[in-house]
């Protein structure tokens, strides 16, 4: 418990960051056409991010990459959109670092086929908008592979998670208490249940994961049958909960799952990670990553 330790949380916005006002008050939405260079050392509301400054390229479609993609695919390409979050977007990474590229370049390496990969990472999106970017962004360049890549809390509210993360950022040596104390604040606040029963942390969690997971899931496989490609949903979170909800929902409505760490030995340590500050996935991370997602397409597809 913290004590003598007062938490004042901006409620009013917390309510102004419904679905249509998140890009306007909290993550504007990603340049076109622009490239960004950034040095995270000179960030005073992320101070646990330092390093070299990185490049970051954005196309005319507003999407990370150096390059425009043509909605018309060319005969002979094959196309691969990656969905995610700050790990697909490739926070800390150079452009020719992040997960897409290194995998374009590695499927691109064997020439028997031309491999586009497209980078649909947001930083801050759950699965819901991920879902939802893949509809707004991806669907007209006609994909033949669709990878969604499940981030542990992923079934947490995006918009109230970012402000909330902001304000802990503060209070980086109580994080963990704070950051409990908020979420009980928020959850006792906008869900309508009697928080003294000993199923309410329970309760919380289902409700929420079935709101921000299991119905875009669903809607996904979905639009993988309506529109014809070929889903894979991998996952970085370590969590046992997580992991057994995810497997038995791949069970349940049919999509083939991946765990890193079962399949690769991934861990939120480093090499895996930028740093031991910093727990997005490092370049040797994303390298290991794409050599197995290289292998399990080689195999998927010439059976």
């Amino acid at each position: 418990m913290l004590k003598g330790k007062t938490i004042s949380i901006n409620w009013d916005l917390l309510e102004k960051l419904n679905d249509s006002g998140f890009q306007k008050y909290v993550h504007q939405p990603l340049p076109c056409n622009t490239v960004l260079l950034e040095n995270y050392s000179n960030y005073l509301d992320d101070p646990f991010l330092v390093g070299d400054t990185k490049r970051y390229s954005f196309n005319g479609d507003c999407f990370r990459s150096r390059r425009n993609i043509s909605l018309e695919k060319p005969r002979g390409v094959f196309r691969v959109i990656i969905l995610g979050d700050s790990y697909v977007y490739g926070y800390g990474l150079d452009d020719n670092e992040t997960l897409t590229e290194t995998l374009e370049r590695e499927l691109n390496s064997q020439g028997n086929y031309s491999f586009q990969v497209i980078n649909l990472g947001v930083s801050c999106y759950n699965t819901k908008l991920e879902v939802q970017r893949l509809l707004e962004k991806g669907l007209k360049y006609n994909p033949d592979v669709v990878i969604l890549a499940y981030v542990r809390f992923d079934y947490l509210p995006d918009r109230h998670t970012y402000y909330i993360d902001r304000f802990l950022f503060g209070h980086p040596r109580q994080f963990s208490q704070i950051q409990s104390l908020v979420w009980n604040a928020y959850l006792n606040r906008y869900i309508n249940y009697d928080t003294s029963s000993k199923n309410y942390s329970e309760y919380k969690f289902k409700l929420l994961y079935n709101i921000s997971v299991t119905k875009p899931l669903e809607e996904l496989v979905g639009y993988s049958k309506e529109y014809n490609f070929f889903l894979l949903v991998i996952s970085y979170s370590e969590n046992p909960k997580e992991k057994s909800l995810l497997l038995n929902l791949s069970q349940r409505i049919g999509y083939p799952l991946i765990f890193l760490d079962k399949e690769i030995g991934y861990k939120a340590e480093q090499p895996w990670v930028l740093n031991d500050k910093d727990t997005h996935p490092s370049v040797f991370a994303n390298k290991k990553i794409a050599r197995f997602l290289f292998e399990y397409l080689k195999t998927h597809f010439s059976k």
